[in-house]
């Protein structure tokens, strides 16, 4: 008798011929195939499909100061050393002269002379390669663009592409609130350092005349109803100061809301530098949401303040190696990534690379957007992305900047992969890592730009597809003959556009050196007709099978790849439900449910296995929510929705853990798993997405195995019918055999885990199996044997 894993759901979809707003469904007859008594049948033949899998990945995502992107153990994260800043761009010359180029953006918030004494490089054309300097006047054409004028003549031409260089000292209070009252000021302090400071700048507080007083602030935990961060157990905040003026004085508090404060006092300074050690301890457990903060108040007092941190202390924070808070860690752990992204749209793209290489204190504030003057952050820094590869045991994909030169590639390879007394190779001392980085990874992977084509990124972007491949080309042949670098450890991706396919065929036709093509195939980027569950979900699970079908994004990909023997990979996937009419109420749920944890995985799974994707990843971790250009809040592009205090997932990060406890720790093998038949099907066409599938398969299969286990992925993605499947073949298990089941089911598709644990995994627990299993509705099943 089969074992039932679980009890059919409610009542039957409606059968073919019904037609609900727009969107038309009909159960589309069952494989001839198919077993008598509504059974599909899945022969797991054994018949290796790839030769080599690994689990899905995820992208690190961006550090913010008040949602799930508080990633970093220092609270205090983004100028804890009162930095200077550092711009590094991209422009286009539409325009150019002897000695002007007319940039392409005449809509950039650049203002004349922002750009006066920078550094400038070429990227392509007869110029590629020249260094020169900028001088004043540098003007805006209104039509054009911003037109920038050289000190000596260049060769440069209309299409060419500039990296524009320049460093902006000073500004120390940048990522800060300050008050200042009677005529106090804040300072940059570029001689009087700390002893042992790494940094180039220091904070001066002048507050010693009457009636004067400051204020310095770093507030985090800010979003308003909601709480990412809890301050529970011992903490430490550690900085330098001195007193400037005689009895110095110097305020410190942490303290949330309007809570009695964590820690409060009053210091009397040193007039000579010294740190400063204050330890304190918080409770903070079922808590009002409201806003943390450190604060230091000056009054009739002169004092210089750097190197600032906020750290939870203790046991369990002494045992993580990393610089992320400990849920991130254990986040990750429970994931178990088989990449992790290193990528974020704000200061690690206009970084240099000695920047990224930097200790925190000593680390620039970086920008590159034509949209903004200034950015308030640090970077994440790049080997603490390292350590926390390592210590998750994931291989690290590490987007560069576009702006990247040769030489800072030559030198990233020393650093990866030379010896601790090398110029480069010594920086990893500074996170404690004196083996080379390669030793620590299967492979390291290295991608030059983020979306070179989205235009969004102006500073980072490379639309031209010709230019960026030729771009691309020079930088990995530079790799490749770096000391040090080997083909078997190192995976350099260029990266296309999925939606795109004559760009990538233009991208890929300009291009060689490198190892992996890239994209990011959203799902339901628009969503409109919600009138019914049916008409809202059903075109979401079928997506994915659109998209890996000949003609399809992902299969479309494959095959240019392919042209060029490259290996296919996507950079980044979740939903992208940024467009369509739906209302804010289905909006909270949608990209956040249950049936967008199935299709996500689904999809993953899928482009592994019916376009050989080698690598793929989930965007991302940390991002609570995201404004659309109409107003509305999606829950996008976070799958987590806190870690660290509910530590609850959002259900793409759960299909996703479910995926990678299939394949497993081990070398692992894909094999084939035929449904015979196709098993049941609906006939979809909607609007949203939009889908258009005549056999929209609701059953999928997975095989894997490798020297130790066999593991089965099984879909059930009909909305209300439970289905059953009988497993037969040679690698089948047999009758009686003892197998670990996992699985995430949901008894409505629009079922969320924001509010409370809705969508979980039940418990991994061993049964006897039979040949016969029974889906539930809204299903992801793993056996494992």
């Amino acid at each position: 008798m089969a074992l039932l894993l679980a009890i059919a759901a409610a009542a039957a979809m409606a059968f073919a011929g019904v037609h609900w707003h727009g969107l038309d469904v009909a159960r589309a007859g069952r494989g001839t195939h198919s077993n008598d008594g509504g059974v599909t049948r899945i022969d797991l033949t054994g018949r290796v499909l790839r030769p080599q899998v690994e689990r899905f990945g995820i992208n690190l995502g961006n550090q913010t100061f008040y949602d799930s992107g508080q990633m970093m153990r220092n609270l205090i994260f983004r100028n804890p050393g009162f930095e200077g800043a550092r711009y590094r761009s991209i422009v286009r010359c539409v325009e150019a002269t002897a000695t002007t180029c007319t940039a392409s953006r005449p809509d950039a918030a650049w203002t004349p002379g922002f750009w006066t004494g920078a550094r400038f490089r070429a990227l392509n054309g007869s110029a590629a390669g020249t260094v020169a300097v900028m001088q004043p006047p540098s003007r805006n054409n209104p039509r054009r663009g911003m037109v920038l004028t050289f000190a000596a003549p260049a060769p440069l031409h209309a299409g060419d592409y500039l990296v524009l260089n320049k460093a902006f000292p000073g500004d120390p209070t940048a990522g800060w609130w300050t008050q200042a009252t009677g005529g106090a000021s804040f300072a940059a302090e570029f001689h009087d350092l700390a002893p042992g400071s790494p940094g180039r700048q220091a904070l001066r507080i002048l507050a010693d005349g009457p009636g004067q007083s400051a204020t310095l602030s770093s507030y985090f935990d800010s979003t308003a109803g909601h709480t990412f961060v809890l301050l529970d157990g011992a903490y430490t905040l550690r900085f330098r100061a001195r007193g400037l003026s005689p009895h110095a004085h110097l305020a410190v508090s942490v303290a949330r809301g309007t809570l009695p404060a964590y820690l409060q006092c009053n210091l009397t300074l040193s007039s000579q530098w010294k740190s400063y050690t204050l330890a304190f301890s918080a409770h903070e457990v079922d808590i009002a949401p409201a806003t943390a903060a450190l604060s230091f108040y000056v009054e009739h007092s002169d004092v210089l303040l750097d190197d600032v941190s906020l750290e939870k202390a203790g046991p369990q924070a002494a045992a993580n190696p990393t610089a992320f808070r400990t849920s991130v860690v254990a986040a990750l752990q429970q994931l178990h990534p088989g990449v992790l992204r290193y990528m974020a749209t704000g200061a690690e793209l206009g970084s240099t690379l000695a920047n990224l290489l930097a200790p925190p204190f000593a680390r620039e504030r970086t920008g590159y957007s034509a949209w903004s003057l200034d950015d308030p952050a640090i970077p994440m820094g790049l080997g603490e992305f390292l350590t926390l590869c390592e210590t998750v045991h994931a291989d690290p994909w590490i987007t560069l900047p576009s702006a990247t030169s040769d030489e800072e590639g030559r030198e990233l390879i020393e650093y990866l992969s030379g010896p601790i007394t090398s110029p480069w190779g010594k920086l990893r001392r500074l996170v404690h890592h004196p083996a080379p980085w390669t030793s620590a990874f299967v492979r390291i992977h290295l991608e030059l730009g983020n979306e070179t084509w989205n235009s969004g990124f102006a500073g980072e972007s490379i639309t031209d597809p010709h230019a960026y491949g030729q771009r691309a080309t020079s930088f990995f042949r530079t790799l490749r003959a770096a000391p040090g670098f080997s083909a078997g450890k190192f995976d350099l991706i260029l990266g296309g556009q999925a939606d795109y396919p004559a760009r990538n065929a233009h991208i890929l036709a300009a291009a060689s050196q490198f190892d992996t093509f890239a994209i990011a195939p959203y799902l339901m980027r628009s969503l409109s007709d919600t009138a019914t569950p049916e008409a809202t979900y059903a075109p979401l699970l079928a997506q994915p099978q659109g998209m890996e079908q000949p003609g399809g994004e992902v299969a479309s990909a494959a095959r240019l790849a392919a042209t060029r023997h490259a290996a296919l990979s996507v950079y980044e996937v979740n939903l992208h439900t940024t467009e369509g009419s739906a209302s804010q109420p289905v909006l909270a749920r949608f990209p956040a449910s249950a049936a967008a944890g199935l299709a996500v995985a689904d999809h993953l799974l899928r482009m592994q296995r019916d376009a050989g994707v080698r690598n793929a990843l989930l965007f991302s971790l940390p991002q609570f929510e995201y404004r659309r250009n109409d107003g509305k809040l999606v829950p996008l592009w976070g799958t987590v929705v806190d870690m660290g205090v509910t530590n609850r997932k959002r259900p793409q990060f759960l299909t996703t853990e479910l995926a990678n406890l299939a394949i497993g720790n081990e070398p692992a093998q894909e094999t084939e798993a035929r449904m015979e038949g196709g098993g049941p099907m609906l006939t979809i066409h909607s609007a949203n997405g939009p889908v258009d599938l005549t056999h929209a398969q609701l059953l999928d299969a997975f095989a894997f195995r490798s020297a130790h286990h066999h593991a089965l992925v099984l879909f059930n993605l009909d909305l209300s019918r439970a289905h059953t499947v009988e497993l037969t073949g040679p690698q089948a298990p047999k009758a009686g055999e003892s197998a670990e089941i996992s699985r995430l089911t949901a008894s409505q598709p629009g079922l969320t885990n924001e509010q409370s644990s809705m969508v979980t995994i039940q418990a991994t627990h061993m049964v006897t199996l039979s040949n016969k299993v029974t889906l539930p509705a809204l299903s992801m099943t793993v056996l494992r044997w």
